[in-house]
């Protein structure tokens, strides 16, 4: 059998899984604001921006619609 661990080392681990979460978290926020970032400019830009995936028009921004005619 195992020996159970002493509650110094529970909180260690606590405090390790803490610091683990506080990381996630930080890594999360950072994904959404570079997500937000890339909607924006993708949707925005002046250029026409396509997305083409297995035969499927997947996203076309607002200036790639105007220029095939599409509001």
């Amino acid at each position: 059998m195992s020996e159970k661990p002493t509650y110094e080392e529970l909180e260690q681990r606590i405090k390790e899984l803490k610091q683990e979460a506080d990381s996630h978290k930080l890594v999360e926020e950072a994904l959404r604001e570079s997500e937000t970032r890339y909607r924006m400019l993708a949707q925005y830009s002046q250029t026409g921006i396509y997305i083409h995936i297995g035969g499927l028009v997947k996203f076309v921004n607002n200036s790639f619609a105007e220029i095939l005619g599409y509001t």
